[in-house]
């Protein structure tokens, strides 16, 4: 970790001052989430224009207000500093829109994030930083600024940037920086003390302009504030290298640093804290020291439950001072703020107040604060002792009366048998044994580093999170979002956690929007699911609201009758291999569910490899019919299709590639076949993959993505089909685009149903989704489930689908099958 050594000042008109509105450095505070312990945050708001003393406690109290709402803001680092920005802007508009008759306060915001080595910049309206070392030069700019600033409208532009930190790296905030601060003139010297860069960044400059100097030192995650004292003002050029080391000499002393250092706060709630800042005082009263005590101390232990707290948040920016003092604007104004007693100028020289007094106080506290902070150590440490010696009596109590049981119940068995091990021996042996094969798989499991490679999977998904967040064209922005996303799915093959399942869902959520994903909440088809065996392969809907489920291991059926508020199996519905009078039925490959009123009361046609149809019937044996082969015989069955008076075939086989028509002839099926084309098959049936019918339309799926549709002339023996139609799309929401294949999608089902909305429906298999079209094929939306809280997560593969008139719709991943309902 990292403390922070920062130094806010501005120029305006040859005159240097330190009181910047609109500032805010600290660490975690007491309510923060477990996730932002470690995040120490630097705010920075510019205002275009002069602010008011009112305006400017204001705006103070607003980027207060603003890191409170980071740190209760779970997720991952980008996530949460872009609300609290989008607060941040929120709260500012509604200040403007409240003082409609003055000038708008508008201007630029810093939000800098320090989680361990990685720096996080937050950037909007114009906002600057660099960030360097002895070798390395980078400047992160924000060019949308001026009206663009933020406060002037409900949405931000935010820009995210990421650096990887070292010791020693100095970082420099500004808004509209003077062009003379370029590459060259910033590492022309390489001597980088703060001091120094604070001179150098003065001489480059010829306008007025504020900034804020940060500097990364290895610590604990501190904040130290630095401060200009009037030596720094008067300074010749001769003696700038012998401020510079008492500058660098000072920070390196760790006394001087903890007078203005932002301290992490005790890790439990109040009343603990309480208890123990009690409990620590009795007992240093009742310890006897070999030194006395002096009267100051005394004084300060009895009286410290009435001091003042140390870190509370006030209305000012800075939450780290303890008395008010006046402090001197430029401009003539006083603003009071709260200051500590004692600190570090900027030369590396100690400043004070003037009143001795304080400074009495400020040592008192100082030494009250380290003698509590080595107490609380030293009484959790007894309390941790004691607790560990007393579950270890405990533990060898049982362990020494067990022993005992066991030698007295084996004492006559050892006498007559000498040679045998007793119980007692066995037991010990046992445990030793457990031990050694525990110790041996903690030591593997500690010198593996999953918690090592955990983070940094993380970490490399949070970098991508915010590159796609910085980036404008969107097949980028999915791209790395899916990255992301893979990344954070393997991060949960070494453990889950809150925090990664909040990074889950905002990239979920912005893939979302977009690829214009319709995402539907859903629930559990079958309670508990089915057996786990069971790998659903096609489904189908009859209007009664029955679902039909193939399974492709078994090559069965299941009916599943719809109840409330889910359905149950009719383990009563018989449906699949066997023999059927004469007609022996393989494993069924494909099933189409019968939507018409007939004579045998069949609900379901099936078929296997061998052109066998099975005609299903609830609550009756199954009808065994087969199918006459064609002259060139059956090659590869992949689908069928019924619209009530003809079944259609689709053989996908190299030499024996066609689409046969089987006339129902009242559900006989015994005519010969025919080819719908009516010369020429195409080349590309081959390898295709479903085949959907309606009334008087078919429609094929290519392998490739291609869509045909054939008219079917009202059943004659010749069709016209129109190959690779396209799907017609809406191009930024104005113009309708024909486009031949969707790009990233792999279409391996199509499902169509009736009216009151007769629609076309496609899975695709690679994004996991039901693509929805009109039967103009104008795409209507892409549906996915919501399977959060499901026993199931992102890499489970759909299966199948269905969807019924009455806009159900199922989705099938294996054995476990979810439904809900179309918006």
């Amino acid at each position: 970790m990292f403390d922070l050594y920062i130094y806010p000042f501005g120029i305006q008109n040859n005159i240097e001052y330190s009181n910047l509105s609109g500032y805010f450095v600290g660490n975690v505070q007491r309510k923060a989430t477990r996730t932002r312990v470690e995040d120490v945050i630097v705010i920075r708001f510019t205002p275009f224009r002069k602010l008011s003393p009112d305006e400017t406690t204001t705006i103070d109290l607003l980027v207060s207000q603003t890191s409170e709402k980071y740190y209760k803001t779970k997720g991952p680092i980008t996530t949460a500093s872009k609300l609290a920005g989008d607060f941040f802007n929120e709260c500012l508009n509604r200040i403007n829109v409240s003082k409609n008759n003055q000038a708008p306060i508008i201007g630029s915001l810093h939000f800098l994030v320090l989680n361990k080595d990685d720096l996080y910049f937050l950037h909007a309206g114009g906002a600057t930083s660099f960030l360097f070392s002895k070798t390395t030069f980078e400047k992160f700019e924000d060019r949308t600024y001026g009206i663009e600033g933020i406060g002037i409208g409900k949405s931000v532009h935010f820009r995210f940037f990421h650096a990887k930190v070292t010791p020693n790296v100095r970082v420099v905030l500004s808004t509209r920086p003077p062009k003379t601060w370029t590459t060259e003139a910033l590492l022309s010297d390489q001597r980088l003390s703060i001091s120094h860069l604070r001179r150098a960044l003065i001489h480059l400059s010829q306008d007025d302009f504020e900034a804020i100097i940060i500097q990364l030192r290895p610590g604990n995650g501190s904040v130290h504030q630095l401060r200009l004292d009037s030596s720094e003002l008067s300074t010749s050029d001769e003696s700038e290298k012998d401020q510079e080391i008492a500058v660098e000499s000072s920070i390196d002393s760790k006394s001087d640093l903890q007078l203005e250092t932002i301290e992490k706060p005790l890790q439990n709630t109040p009343e603990i804290r309480k208890k123990e800042e009690k409990e620590f005082l009795e007992l240093i009263k009742n310890m006897n020291y070999s030194d006395s005590i002096s009267d100051s101390q005394e004084i300060q232990i009895d009286n410290y439950d009435q001091g003042d707290q140390v870190g509370q948040t006030d209305l000012q920016q800075l939450d780290f001072f303890e008395q008010h003092i006046s402090v001197s604007s430029p401009e003539g104004e006083t603003t009071q703020v709260k200051e500590k007693s004692e600190g570090l100028f900027i030369s590396g020289e100690k400043w004070q107040a003037n009143t001795p007094e304080k400074k009495k106080i400020s040592r008192r506290k100082e030494r009250g604060n380290e003698s509590k902070g080595f107490a609380i150590f030293l009484l959790r440490s007894r309390s941790f002792i004691y607790r560990i010696n007393e579950k270890y009596r405990n533990f060898t109590s049982r362990i020494r009366n067990s022993f005992l049981k066991l030698f007295n119940s084996s004492s006559v068995e050892s006498e007559n048998d000498p040679n045998s091990l007793s119980p007692s021996s066995m037991l010990m042996i046992a445990i030793l044994a457990g031990v050694f094969v525990s110790a041996i798989g903690i030591t593997v499991y500690l010198q593996s580093g999953i918690g090592s490679q955990q983070k940094e999977l993380i970490a490399n998904a949070n970098l991508l999170v915010s590159d796609a967040l910085d980036e404008s064209d969107s097949q980028n922005q999915i791209l790395m979002y899916d990255e992301a996303m893979r990344l954070v799915i393997e991060s949960e093959n070494y453990g889950k956690s809150d925090s990664v399942d909040q990074l889950k869902q905002f990239i979920q959520l912005e893939l979302d929007k977009l690829q214009g994903v319709t995402r539907i909440e859903v629930q559990s088809t079958i309670l508990g699911g089915l057996d786990r065996r069971i790998q659903i392969s096609r489904m189908g809907i009859n209007p009664n609201g029955d679902l039909y489920a193939l399974d492709s291991g078994t090559g069965r059926v299941i009916r599943m009758i719809a109840t409330r508020p889910d359905y149950v199996v009719d383990t009563t519905f018989n449906c699949g291999p066997g023999k059927y009078d004469e007609i022996i039925v393989d494993s069924l490959i494909d099933i189409e569910p019968v939507n018409f009123p007939n004579r045998l009361n069949t609900s379901l046609i099936a078929i296997d490899t061998r052109g066998n149809l099975l005609l299903c019937i609830p609550g009756s044996e199954p009808v065994g019919i087969q199918l006459k082969r064609s002259d060139m015989n059956w090659g590869e069955i992949k689908s069928i299709a019924f619209n009530g008076f003809n079944l259609y075939v689709l053989d996908i086989g190299d030499k024996t590639r066609d689409i046969y028509r089987f006339k129902s002839n009242d559900y006989a099926f015994d005519l010969n076949p025919e080819s719908i084309f009516a010369s020429n098959i195409p080349e590309n049936l081959a390898g295709s993959n479903d085949i959907a019918v309606s009334q008087d339309e078919l429609f094929l799926i290519h392998a490739n993505g291609q869509l045909t549709r054939c008219n079917l002339f009202g059943g004659s023996t010749q069709s016209s089909c129109e190959n690779n139609i396209g799907y017609g799309v809406i191009m930024d929401g104005k113009t309708r685009e024909n486009i031949s294949v969707l790009s990233g999608t792999q279409f391996d089902q199509v499902y169509l149903t009736l009216p009151p909305d007769p629609s076309i429906y496609f899975q695709d298999v690679i994004g996991k989704s039901i693509y929805h079209f009109s039967m103009a094929l104008n795409m209507q939306q892409q549906i996915r489930p919501n399977l959060n809280n499901k026993p199931l997560d992102l890499t489970s593969e759909l299966t199948s689908f269905a969807v019924s008139p009455n806009g159900i719709v199922h989705f099938a991943y294996g054995n476990q099958i979810y439904f809900g309902y179309l918006p």
